[in-house]
């Protein structure tokens, strides 16, 4: 346990370390005496309770103390690490702090033992002498979850395996499988988790995505807007989520079957087989296309949902000699729906039956109907889990007829796989622009990232522009 003490009377430090000797080790307690000082360890620490004194100055010895300067430090543990529990200690409150601090004191199973209480309390300086039980109730608690066994390699991180062990024990677990399930690029963990009970039996199977708090939240919301709109069965049902008890760090649930495989690795074993799952997931995503009228839209505004202007910079000296920016100034027809927004063969996971399983919803949205396909199409040549390239496909030749199907995948060991993500493209975009526009964006998109084939990218950018008439 880490223990953050915001305080600047001596008399009450001592009285709190002298309380807490036995309960936490020295080197658990931070103690902080003015706000420049909390502010500082908060940047550089993740805590899992704070006890907060509001009147403290702004630095060391400073004859400035202020409740304001203690409400700076509340404001930004709430802002920086929203999931640490607070105890604000004082002798001074004006009624409009109390109501302030009351609206935040939202009730939280913070570590799992099935037990919600305020995430945020307030102690009086006369009743210090509640400190000591209370911090050794939380030791407690926090010492139960971590005791929870994750069985990996390499073990998770903290406070990655803080998360786990919140969510396994809310469902009985005693010890959980962790494995990495998707090689996403957005630096966010995707895990396979298995939650067994103290007799080692399985009792849930789940995919968890651990995150940032605006992440996980995000996603929470494509999840409830979007992904519930798709036929049952074709995505992971959302079990629940852990906004607490890891500091700034924040993780979201979802049920998975216990036997599946990848799209990844069927891709590579039967492309054949692969295909038949590309047609089951346009099927699927029906429900997201169907109905949709065209409509205008400038192909740079289809690159940026994909790549922001903000971001075109880091990419430009990659695109010299492409007459890209003239390209992107074109008006075409597209059909927006929506999306996955990262359809690569990672977050596709297939039953034994065949049907696929849509997984990692942080992308969900509004975009040309035809991202999903061409997206999938081309993630065998990009992303890193997915790569079937090889010395003799593709070529440099295959690349620059992308637009010509046949010429592209001759010699392609994943040729059905490919005809059928192009002829689902082909259905469902307004036409061959937008197809055109989003392969371009796609490939636009893939610059940024350090470990793809640059010159695949750029021969495919070269190739729509080419095609486009």
């Amino acid at each position: 346990m880490k223990l953050l003490i915001v305080e600047d009377d001596a008399t009450i430090i001592d009285a709190l370390t002298e309380d807490l000797t036995g309960i936490l080790q020295p080197g658990e307690i931070v103690v902080c005496r003015s706000r420049d000082e909390a502010l500082a360890a908060i940047g550089l620490n993740t805590f899992d309770y704070a006890i907060l004194d509001l009147k403290i100055p702004t630095v060391n010895s400073q004859l400035d103390s202020d409740v304001h300067h203690g409400w700076a430090v509340y404001e930004k543990l709430r802002a920086d690490s929203r999931g640490t529990p607070i105890c604000i200690l004082t002798g001074y409150a004006t009624e409009d702090l109390f109501s302030d601090i009351l609206q935040h004191a939202e009730l939280v199973d913070v570590w799992g033992g099935g037990t919600s209480s305020p995430i945020v309390i307030l102690r009086r300086k006369g009743r210090l002498h509640e400190i000591q039980g209370l911090v050794e109730g939380i030791k407690t608690q926090i010492n139960v979850t971590d005791n929870i066994e994750i069985i990996a390699e390499p073990l998770p991180p903290f406070p990655e395996n803080r998360i786990l062990r919140i969510y396994g024990r809310r469902k009985g677990g005693a010890s959980l499988v962790a494995n990495k399930l998707s090689g996403g690029l957005s630096g966010v963990r995707v895990l396979r988790v298995k939650i067994r009970d103290q007799n080692g039996v399985e009792r849930l199977t789940v995919a968890a995505r651990v995150g940032n708090r605006s992440d996980v939240l995000k996603e929470i919301e494509n999840y409830h807007r979007d992904v519930i709109r798709l036929p049952n069965g074709s995505y992971s049902v959302h079990t629940g989520d852990v906004f607490a008890g890891a500091g700034a760090s924040c993780g979201v649930f979802y049920r998975l079957i216990p036997d599946f495989e990848s799209l990844s690795a069927i891709i590579k074993q039967d492309p054949a087989r692969a295909a038949d799952v590309v047609q089951r997931l346009q099927t699927i995503e029906t429900a997201w296309t169907q109905g949709h009228p065209q409509s205008a839209s400038s192909i740079a505004d289809i690159r940026r949902r994909l790549v922001p202007d903000a971001k075109i910079a880091e990419v430009q000296e990659l695109l010299q000699g492409i007459a890209w920016e003239e390209f992107e100034q074109h008006t075409i027809q597209v059909i927006f729906s929506c999306q996955h927004g990262d359809l690569h063969a990672d977050n596709v996971l297939v039953r034994p039956n065949g049907d696929p399983v849509l997984i990692d919803y942080a992308e969900v949205g509004t975009n040309p109907a035809s991202l999903d396909p061409l997206s999938l199409e081309l993630s065998p040549l990009f992303h890193p889990t997915n790569k079937v390239a090889s010395s003799t496909w593709p070529t440099a030749v295959h690349i620059a007829n992308w637009t010509d199907l046949n010429r592209f995948v001759e010699g392609s060991p994943i040729e059905p796989f490919i005809r059928a993500t192009r002829s689902w493209a082909v259905e469902v975009a307004a036409g061959n622009r937008e197809r055109y526009a989003v392969a371009y964006s796609y490939a636009v998109r893939q610059l940024r990232y350090v470990d793809t084939d640059k010159s695949f990218a750029q021969g495919i950018i070269r190739a729509v522009i080419a095609a486009y008439g």
